[in-house]
């Protein structure tokens, strides 16, 4: 993961997006140790019509002021 975060700054990227699972506990803190911040909640749809909520997150290069 910060390996893309390197990459992504180089490469002039203003932000990281992604998902997780809110059971995945584990992940949702390396995350934001890494620096990603949760900026909210979701329900997306998976295999066979399931819904479920997932946690939105960002790793933002230009904090806004």
């Amino acid at each position: 993961m910060t390996l893309l975060v390197g990459v992504c700054a180089v490469a002039g990227k203003e932000a990281i997006d992604l998902t997780t699972n809110p059971q995945n506990h584990a992940g949702f803190h390396l995350y934001k140790k890494i620096g990603f911040e949760h900026i909210g909640d979701r329900e997306i749809t998976v295999g066979n019509g399931i819904q479920r909520t997932e946690h939105e997150m960002r790793y933002r290069f230009i904090k806004p002021v």
